[in-house]
């Protein structure tokens, strides 16, 4: 037991082949669901990507002209089971500030299928690439796309490689670039519990600089929006 608790077994090459065999079996699930999937629904009736339908979803709306029904449910669920054409298919629904429309609409230019590959192929090498920077080396890959909640985020279409990256870069670059930092902990606003805890942070440290560079980020957003 004490053993186990001061982690001496853990070597670098059981941490290498542990992420292997996660990294395997996630793959194999996830073939599994792709391969019993009918047009666009896994075996249980949800989208594939599940949570990524609501984005998707809003894009599509929003590309109609339709950004502000994105916030009446009926209508977003609606949009949805004409997208799956299925009038069981679970709702999942929108919990964003309207800005985070800009992305969702550059997404539903594809179908869904596309939009959901392209999500996570530009959000997925983001989180890599900014653990790497905090701890570099190939073994950090490995971890990083072995670690369940990656697998979780790549499953479900979610936005956690996005945010992971966001406020990795963030916190990385806080100290030597605190202007830029506070640009990408701005962005961190699309998820409103972040919008308001960052800034009490920021406040707290004294980081002015990345305050202010956070607090125009967020008005260029909703301007923009």
């Amino acid at each position: 037991m004490r053993g186990l608790r001061a982690g001496d077994w853990v070597s670098t090459e059981r941490i290498r082949v542990y992420a292997w065999i996660l990294i395997v079996f996630w793959g194999i699930a996830i073939i599994g669901l792709v391969v019993t999937s009918a047009d666009g629904l896994d075996a249980w009736g949800r989208p594939l990507g599940t949570d990524f339908a609501n984005v998707w979803s809003a894009g599509v709306m929003a590309l109609d002209g339709q950004a502000l029904s994105v916030y009446d449910p009926s209508a977003h669920y609606t949009t949805q089971k004409i997208a799956f054409a299925s009038p069981d298919v679970p709702y999942y629904g929108w919990h964003y500030p309207p800005f985070f429309l800009l992305i969702a609409a550059a997404l539903a230019v594809l179908p869904y299928g596309g939009a959901l590959v392209a999500w996570m192929a530009l959000t997925l090498p983001c989180y890599v690439a900014v653990l790497r920077r905090i701890q570099p080396g190939r073994l950090t890959l490995l971890v990083a796309i072995a670690f369940p909640g990656a697998m979780v985020n790549l499953v479900h279409g979610q936005n956690g490689f996005l945010s992971a990256a966001l406020m990795g870069a963030g916190l990385v670059l806080l100290d030597r670039r605190p202007v830029l930092a506070g640009g990408l902990l701005g962005l961190l606003s699309y998820k409103p519990q972040f919008g308001l805890l960052i800034p009490l942070v920021l406040i707290a440290t004294a980081r002015w600089r990345a305050f202010m560079a956070a607090t125009v980020t967020v008005l260029v957003l909703v301007v923009l929006s």
